[in-house]
Formats: C-alpha cells, sequence, structure tokens
C-alpha cells in the first residue's frame, strides 16, 4: 500500500494519484503514516509535520487551514472560457413583423415570375433588381433560350427564402 503525502490515506500499489484527494503520490517518498490525528501534511511539499508548528519545516508553506495556501496546477479545475457575466441580447428584426410597408412586394409572386417567366428576368424586374433582370435576358437571349434555366433556379431560391428584400431593402411578404 501507498500512503499520499497530503492527507494519509492508503491507496493501492501504483497509484499515481490518490483515490481521496487527487494529490499526486510521489512513490519515493517515505512511506510514514501520521501517528496521530494532530498531525498533518504539507499541502505543498508532503512533509509530515506536528500540529503545534504553524509553517512546514520544510518549505515553509502556512499549515494553519488547508483553504489559505494555493493548490498544485494539477488539482486547480481548469476553466477554458469563463462566462463573461453579461447576458447576450436574442437577435430582434429590424423591421416588425406586423407592420405592411407601402409598395411592399411578395415573395410567391416574385418567385412565380422567376420560375415561368424567368427567360426575361420579370421576378428581378419585378423585386426592382433591373441589373440582374437585364443580365437574365442577355444571357437566355445569347444561349438562344437556355438561359431560362439561371431564372428558373432564381425563382426556386425566391421561394425558398433565399432573397428577403426587394431593391428598396423592404422585406418581402
Amino acid at each position: 500500500m501507498i500512503i499520499c503525502q497530503k492527507c494519509g490515506v492508503e491507496n493501492i500499489n501504483g497509484a499515481v494519484f490518490c483515490a481521496d484527494c487527487g494529490s499526486m503520490i510521489d512513490s519515493s517518498a517515505p512511506q510514514i503514516k501520521p501517528q496521530e490525528e494532530q498531525d498533518t501534511y504539507c499541502p505543498m511539499c508532503g512533509v509530515l509535520n506536528k500540529k503545534e508548528i504553524n509553517s512546514c519545516s520544510n518549505c515553509d508553506s502556512s499549515l494553519l487551514t488547508p483553504m489559505n495556501h494555493t493548490e498544485s496546477v494539477y488539482q486547480q479545475p481548469v476553466t477554458i472560457y469563463p462566462p463573461s457575466g453579461i447576458p447576450q441580447q436574442p437577435y430582434v428584426s429590424p423591421y416588425p413583423s406586423d407592420i405592411n410597408f407601402e409598395g411592399q412586394k411578395s415573395k410567391v409572386v416574385a418567385g412565380l415570375l422567376g420560375i415561368f417567366l424567368g427567360i426575361f428576368g420579370a421576378g428581378r424586374f419585378y423585386l426592382g433588381y433591373t441589373g440582374i433582370g437585364v443580365a437574365q435576358l442577355i444571357v437566355s437571349l445569347v444561349t438562344f433560350g437556355a438561359g431560362a434555366i439561371w431564372g428558373l433556379i432564381d425563382g426556386i431560391i425566391i421561394l425558398t427564402g433565399g432573397v428577403k428584400t426587394d431593391s428598396r431593402n423592404i422585406p418581402l411578404k
């Protein structure tokens, strides 16, 4: 049996850490158990000291109360990201959901225009994105109609919520 130098508890042979206090066990240290309940081990170096002494005879650490010393690095809990104590505010949309904006565009109308008339860029023209609408029209003309795929995909993206506002930054209804 190996005796813990810090708390005096007997541990199994080959133990590296004490089963009672968790401190590292030095197997090369003399295996001395406290003679009386008053004898105590130094919390810093593990040397056996008499109760009458206020500081360790080996390292001069305080023996008055175990809470007055700094534990070794191996016994201190590790906190990687301590909480800041500042509660995080939930996200609030800058647009109230119950307000109808004047001239607010419909997401469904824009998506359906993109799917069925995407060859002409109709969905983007409806939302006020004339640059993208003209580009869709030109690509469709240059590719002899094959550019309609762009309008189809664009209409699906609008319907699934990929486009949230029109050109004036007003949310779609």
